[in-house]
């Protein structure tokens, strides 16, 4: 009888310990599925701690692996001292929990400039001036600009862009945000450019030209040197730049472009019933190339006649115009943007 009762309490001491360990084991699955593991910091400075946290929170229990450009150091604290020679260099940390189970990762580039991070939907390769592709991109500061209001985390669309320049292995960017934005202190707005500078080894030109008319007091571009990640690996130093365009924060003249899609959203708004959405567009895109409307005041669409100044006020067309040189071979020719 008390050997029948010993291992009764075997078994139950069994079953219990098992239950503890199904138990251990769904909540730490369910710390791996929720754990956001990043630094509490918004940027590296040499001499200062990069402080890991998880889920907001610093200490627990974890496992800490440190890389420098991936390759693993010998440290395993939950924070980690830059030193002079990090400079320029990509710190990434991984945190394990007891069990070995990865919870998450995170990586800052080392730099004394601004750091912008873009990666491209689905890691793809950035091939067009024609066609953008989606994308995250994200600004990390510097002892400079450190404040969230000119910083950026969210949505945006790049392409290429340049003639000679795109040509080059470090190539020019096109970038257009999903909603206005005041990067590092330059006005907001959705466009902007990323400058390479490969044909100058100083990468001082541009940024020098544009600085020089500033203290000239002239019209100037506006820009900041930074640091490019692009998937996940550093490109080298960019210019960033606004992007040259009619806007009030750009060039400020009238935005013929941008008053015809209004006049034709002011015409369909009030004739819903014999227009669709799709007419709309077919004739915001007709005003945006044929600016005859804006000296006659008279647009036809669909066998109708409209008068534009009984829908929108039409400025006098007294203002400036955009306009671009493209070289071609050995000839110059210009296209009027507005």
């Amino acid at each position: 009888m008390k050997k029948l009762l010993s291992i009764i309490l075997c078994i139950t001491t069994v079953i219990a310990s098992l239950s503890f360990s199904v138990s251990a084991n769904a909540n730490v699955n369910k710390s791996v599925q929720s754990g956001e593991v990043a630094f509490d910091c918004g940027y590296a400075q040499v001499g200062t701690a990069l402080n890991v946290t998880v889920d907001g929170n610093t200490g627990g229990k974890y496992v800490y692996r440190w890389y420098i450009d991936n390759v693993l150091i010998e440290h395993n604290a939950s924070s980690y001292t830059v030193l002079d020679c990090d400079m320029q260099s990509m710190i990434t940390v991984k945190v394990f929990d007891l069990n070995g189970n990865e919870i998450g990762s995170t990586s800052m580039f080392v730099s004394n400039l601004p750091v912008v991070y873009i990666e491209t939907e689905n890691g793809a390769p950035i091939v067009s001036k024609e066609t953008y592709i989606n994308a995250n991109l994200k600004i990390q500061g510097n002892s400079e600009f450190s404040s969230e209001k000119v910083l950026y985390d969210g949505e945006a669309e790049i392409r290429g862009r340049g003639n000679s320049t795109w040509n080059t292995e470090k190539k020019p960017y096109k970038i257009k945000l999903g909603s206005k934005a005041d990067l590092l202190g330059m006005g907001k707005n959705k466009h902007w450019v990323l400058l390479s500078n490969p044909f100058d080894t100083s990468l001082l030109r541009n940024h020098l030209s544009y600085n020089l008319a500033a203290d000239m007091g002239l019209d100037y571009q506006k820009s900041e040197w930074v640091e490019v990640i692009l998937n996940g690996y550093p490109v080298g130093n960019y210019q960033l730049c606004e992007h040259i365009r009619v806007d009030e924060t750009r060039v400020d003249i009238t935005d013929w472009e941008s008053l015809a899609e209004d006049a034709a959203k002011a015409i369909y708004n009030e004739n819903k019933s014999a227009m669709t959405k799709d007419e709309r567009d077919e004739l915001i895109d007709i005003m945006s190339e044929d600016m005859s409307w804006t000296t006659s005041d008279k647009v036809s669409f669909k066998g109708v006649t409209y008068t534009v100044s009984d829908f929108i006020d039409i400025p006098d067309i007294n203002g400036g115009y955009l306009t671009e040189i493209v070289r071609k071979v050995e000839e110059y020719t210009f296209t009027t943007v507005s």
